[in-house]
């Protein structure tokens, strides 16, 4: 047999193992020991999930980006029209940041995008989705409403949490933003 375990180290901890079990036999073919292999593959876990995180998840915010967000609004649309539900995606594009980028610096925008996305995930409910579209750009998913008028209410939020300001490197910066509804 091969397959993988969960096996537990001395300190408690547990991690992944990679088992091979196996027979010896007499010369009449009867079983007379069995043996086993186990090997840690606890590092090869690891960069399984770290190209996993690369491959869906925008590094510099940590939300899922343009390939999660696609595969799991497709999803959300195929429930949807099995239960015949409703949900709304809205496309939130930052004015100024591009400004803000190159005359404050790279290391700026970066923050500022950081503080922005925290901030957009705050209004919304936990079952929504955000995702980092690209750029300045971030898309809201709102997987599950009972009324159109209900994507607009979210939009005003999200809007009016960007109009306070954000602190950056000494700077106090305003930004504000555009939302298209679909």
């Amino acid at each position: 047999w091969q397959g993988e375990i969960v096996g537990k180290r001395k300190s408690g901890e547990l991690f992944p193992q990679s088992v091979s079990i196996s027979v010896v036999r007499n010369a009449d073919g009867m079983a007379t020991h069995a043996f086993s292999i186990f090997s840690d593959i606890s590092v090869l876990r690891a960069s399984e999930e770290r190209m996993r995180q690369l491959v869906n998840y925008d590094a510099l915010t940590g939300l899922p980006n343009r390939t999660l967000l696609t595969q799991l609004v497709t999803q959300a649309i195929v429930e949807s029209r099995r239960s015949n539900g409703y949900g709304a995606v809205m496309v939130i594009d930052l004015y100024r940041f591009t400004h803000i980028n190159y005359t404050l610096g790279h290391d700026v925008g970066d923050e500022l995008l950081r503080q922005v996305a925290k901030r957009l995930r705050g209004t919304l409910r936990e079952c929504d989705l955000l995702a980092r579209f690209g750029g300045d750009e971030f898309v809201a998913a709102l997987l599950d409403i009972h009324k159109r008028e209900h994507c607009a209410i979210v939009s005003e939020k999200l809007l009016l949490g960007l109009k306070e300001p954000f602190y950056v490197a000494g700077n106090e910066l305003h930004v504000s933003a555009s939302i298209g509804i679909a």
